[in-house]
């Protein structure tokens, strides 16, 4: 490449007043516009030697040379032997060269019909254009979207650089609304894109791995019941632009769940548990039991099968049944009742004779407060009892104790009242148990002979003193209790 250089040549003359001192100048301007290559250089006439040139330059040497210079004013002192002399000078720039790039945006994404023109002035004619891409040309024609760079170089090899940017004219996009699967293996999963920019209307071509479809919705297309499966569509405006995209739906994992439990120490308990778990899926699990209970654990459970639903914050479910044991026996015990002996007797009796299947000690509490394995002299009726092991088991039952239909009074029909020891006074048997009774004896002529107000000191067979003899005498027993009417009979002493 050929460089022409210009020198412009410009005489500045001064004269001192003084000494008649002429400065002459021969300026360069530097290259290109804005450059530091310009040079000055000073000629003096008039003045006597030896002469000094200090220059406005920091660190400018003493010579009338001075180089490295970009556009602007000079100051000169010029010291000689006849005295000192101040002058400037100015060193102009040259034309710059201007580069303005006009881009024409593609019509598609991707397509190949944007273009850049441009323009240059200044500097000193004729241009080279060197593209970044390596071109030589004016202009780019046919280039898609992005970013360009050209460098044209005048020719004294000045430069002006330029970039542009080539878009696309409403560039084919789409607003994308995606929701998952939500549950493990699930095909809820939905996908549903809107179209924007481009020319209207639009076509949608599905991919749907093992099926293609098209949709000729005009600016929205959904696709639904979807798996867990990457989908792909191409859309396509009504000039022939087209963007294409691929969606990979994804869903959970895979509810776990497991559980601990804690089967019934005792037969027909109540002390069962269980605590069950899960992991995976959405998490924010409920639980919810067979038996109306909510939460991971619950208690207080009898022998059977449970089973929880837990649901995940999704609402994706998992089952499972657990299975509390119990003994398979409970508390036994070998229990003997003796009923009441008569109507108004009070010897009834129920003895525990015997206890298995318990963990001992074992303790007992009747409901009449008893804690005895033997509990007597019962009334008739009903009597339960609790037995309670170490491991707080428990056998509750109710015992029965039975009153026959039979009068406690037995009254005798003779006694030997011989003071030998045996039979000396005349008993009646159970008496005892009516206090308000009335005991009446009588002889054959109806000879009031005997009466007691209760019977705690039986007959003797005596009267006013005297033995009776042995005879059969008559006796009326009330016992006062309107439930029976008076035991009349007769009764013989024997001697």
């Amino acid at each position: 490449m050929k460089i022409i250089l210009i020198f412009i040549l410009v005489f500045f003359i001064h004269f001192s007043l003084s000494a008649q001192v002429v400065f002459t100048y021969n300026i360069t301007s530097p290259v290109c516009y804005g450059g530091l290559n310009g040079e000055i250089t000073v000629n003096v006439t008039g003045a006597m030697p030896p002469l000094h040139y200090e220059w406005s330059v920091p660190g400018a040497a003493d010579t009338n040379v001075l180089q490295g210079l970009s556009v602007g004013y000079y100051y000169l002192t010029l010291t000689h032997s006849g005295g000192q002399e101040i002058d400037s000078v100015f060193l102009p720039d040259n034309t710059p060269v201007i580069l303005n790039l006009f881009p024409h945006n593609t019509s598609c994404s991707g397509k190949a019909d944007g273009q850049i023109q441009t323009t240059v002035s200044g500097g000193v004619p004729p241009y080279s254009y060197s593209w970044a891409s390596g071109a030589v040309s004016t202009s780019m024609l046919n280039i898609e979207e992005g970013m360009y760079a050209v460098t044209v170089t005048d020719s004294l090899g000045c430069p002006a650089y330029a970039e542009a940017i080539v878009e696309t004219d409403q560039e084919l996009t789409t607003i994308d609304t995606i929701r998952n699967i939500s549950c493990w293996a699930g095909g809820d999963g939905i996908i549903n894109i809107t179209a924007t920019g481009g020319t209207f209307p639009y076509v949608f071509v599905w991919d749907m791995t093992d099926s293609v479809f098209t949709d000729t919705a005009s600016v929205w297309s959904i696709v639904d019941s979807l798996n867990v499966k990457t989908f792909y569509v191409t859309i396509t405006d009504s000039i022939g632009c087209s963007i294409s995209k691929q969606y990979k739906l994804i869903s959970p994992s895979a509810i776990s769940a497991g559980e601990t439990h804690v089967n019934n120490i005792c037969k027909k308990g109540s002390s069962g548990s269980i605590t069950a778990w899960a992991q995976g899926g959405s998490g924010g699990f409920s639980y919810s039991w067979s038996n109306g209970l909510t939460g991971s654990t619950v208690t207080g459970l009898s022998a059977g099968t449970y089973t929880v639903v837990i649901r995940d914050a999704h609402g994706c479910s998992v089952r499972q049944s657990i299975d509390i044991l119990e003994p398979f026996k409970g508390i036994l015990a070998d229990v003997e009742v003796t009923d009441v002996s008569c109507r108004d007797q009070h010897d009834g009796m129920i003895n525990v004779s015997y206890i298995d299947n318990a963990t001992q000690p074992c303790q007992l509490l009747w409901s009449n407060s008893k804690t005895e394995n033997f509990i007597d002299n019962l009334d008739g009726g009903s009597y339960m009892f609790t037995i309670t092991d170490a491991n707080n088991c428990q056998l509750i039952d109710t015992f029965i104790v039975n009153v026959p239909d039979i009068d406690c009074i037995e009254i005798y029909t003779c006694f030997s009242p011989n003071n030998d020891g045996f039979n000396d006074v005349w008993n009646i048997k159970n008496i005892h148990l009516y206090p308000a009774c009335e005991v009446l004896i009588y002889n054959q002529w109806s000879q009031e002979l005997f009466k007691s107000k209760g019977y705690s000191v039986p007959w003797d067979g005596v009267f006013s003193g005297e033995s009776l003899p042995a005879a059969t005498y008559y006796y009326v027993v009330t016992l006062g209790d309107s439930r029976y009417k008076p035991y009349k009979g007769a009764v013989t002493i024997v001697k």
